[in-house]
């Protein structure tokens, strides 16, 4: 078995700097003011082995034996007309001399070094609550803890099915990433249509980091602006136990109350 002491998980940015001189340029025309200008940088090489990794199409994800050195295409644009400055580097160093940090963009790396396999990547979906926005938009709110050891990227996706009328909704799929370290935990949102009934609906939330995903269904009522409600998922075993003893109990006592009926004698009749 591989020695998982002996391994090295780093997550790092591959950056690239855009600097500015100290002494500022010339005034730019109404035109070139009023025209977006930005730069960055982007992953033109996937391991072919990778292909079917969403995460490997935006950023460096890898697994590697100690010694081992491996390289990638990167591509580096700017839309600006005028001739930029800019640095590559790994890492984040602070400006020097007497040049200024402007922006800076980069290409986040995932890099796992150590004999044997790739560690494994896995996470669990805790609670999921359904509530809205301030401005009154419904969302889905699903707490994640990632329970292997590697960091994930959480993305989600909701389904919505069986609503009043027998409505179907979605898919609504969120608009950022959640990034949980090992171990760590979070919130990954998703926001839904803002002109939907408020339920009950039933729903399929799948939340997927890179080859590995994870599904929660359950039932849910959007509430009124303000308020929260928590999803109806399938009930726990404790539940059930309670919910069972509680009926026996019941039962228990709807017979020594019949018992005590049928011996309670009528009017008439000799105690």
């Amino acid at each position: 078995m591989p020695d998982r002491s002996a391994r090295i998980v780093a997550a790092g940015l591959l950056a690239i700097v855009l600097h500015a001189a100290a002494v500022a340029p010339a005034a730019a025309g109404d035109a070139d003011r009023q025209r977006p200008e930005r730069f960055g940088i982007r992953l033109l090489e996937i391991h072919e082995n990778r292909l079917d990794d969403p995460r490997s199409h935006a950023f460096i994800v890898d697994h590697v034996n100690p010694g081992t050195t491996f390289t990638r295409r990167l591509e580096v644009f700017s839309t600006s007309s005028q001739r930029q400055r800019v640095s590559l580097y790994p890492g984040a160093p602070g400006p020097a001399g007497n040049i200024a940090l402007v922006n800076r963009v980069g290409v986040r790396t995932y890099l796992d070094v150590g004999p044997g396999g790739e560690p494994p990547t896995s996470f669990r979906i805790g609670e999921v609550t359904a509530g809205r926005t301030d401005a009154g938009q419904p969302r889905l709110v699903a707490e994640v803890r990632n329970t292997g050891e590697r960091a994930v990227d959480l993305e989600g996706e909701v389904r919505l099915s069986e609503g009043p009328s027998e409505l179907s909704a979605g898919p609504f799929r969120g608009t950022r990433a959640t990034t949980l370290p090992p171990g760590g935990q979070g919130q990954v949102t998703v926001l839904l249509g803002h002109d939907l009934p408020a339920g009950p609906w039933n729903f399929r939330l799948t939340l997927r980091s890179g080859r590995v995903s994870r599904t929660a269904t359950g039932t849910i009522t959007f509430p009124e602006a303000g308020e929260r409600a928590a999803a109806d998922d399938d009930p726990s075993p404790p539940v059930l136990a309670a919910c069972a003893l509680a009926a026996v109990a019941a039962a228990a006592l709807l017979v020594v109350n019949l018992r005590r009926f049928r011996r309670r004698p009528l009017d008439g009749e000799a105690a």
